[in-house]
């Protein structure tokens, strides 16, 4: 008898959208980050293992050549899949982000404003890696500079004494004629 799978996490408290908007930039932002020396890790591990089978194979060809082969084979397949699917999660929530920019403005705002402010506070701790997070401060102030609409203020409200009377027209036409009522004093 195989086990019901457990029921999907009920959230007890409403998210808050700035939160849910500055989690997905970080996410992005981690995964962005990480991507790169994944791939050098793994093209580093390839080079290394075809340096070291390509001296076994000067040695003899053997099984225990091809089983390491196989084996490199099925680790590279994972690292691969690894590889994509990190690509893809990156994709997702960039397109995620955009999302919330085109639907959520000032809310994108304030998560963007809400992860620069985090990230300026963490400059000063100590073991911190200063180029990395001013490379990241400076790629999430260009992100924020068109999100920042400048509107202009409102009008002061008038005085009530102030308001102006019923619009007025005013009749520049010179072919206009008046009636010619009767003539005064005539």
């Amino acid at each position: 008898m195989t086990p019901a799978p457990p029921a999907p996490p009920t959230p007890t408290t409403p998210l808050d959208p700035v939160v849910t908007i500055a989690q997905s930039i970080e996410a992005r932002d981690q995964l962005s980050l990480s991507l790169p020396a994944l791939q050098a890790q793994h093209e580093a591990a390839r080079q290394e293992f075809l340096r070291t089978l390509a001296g076994d194979l000067q040695k003899t060809v053997s099984d225990a050549v091809r089983e390491r082969w196989l084996a490199w084979q099925s680790t590279e397949a994972r690292a691969v899949e690894q590889l994509e699917a990190r690509q893809q999660l990156l994709n997702l929530f960039t397109q995620r982000v955009e999302t919330f920019k085109q639907t959520s403005l000032d809310e994108t705002t304030r998560a963007l404003q809400s992860v620069i402010t985090r990230l300026t506070n963490e400059r000063g701790q100590v073991g911190a890696d200063q180029s990395a997070l001013n490379a990241r401060l400076a790629k999430l102030t260009d992100e924020l500079k068109p999100l920042q609409i400048v509107l202009p203020s409102p009008a002061p409200p008038r005085d009530p004494k102030d308001k102006p009377g019923p619009p007025t027209r005013t009749i520049n036409d010179k072919n206009l004629r008046l009636s010619a009522g009767k003539k005064r004093g005539a």
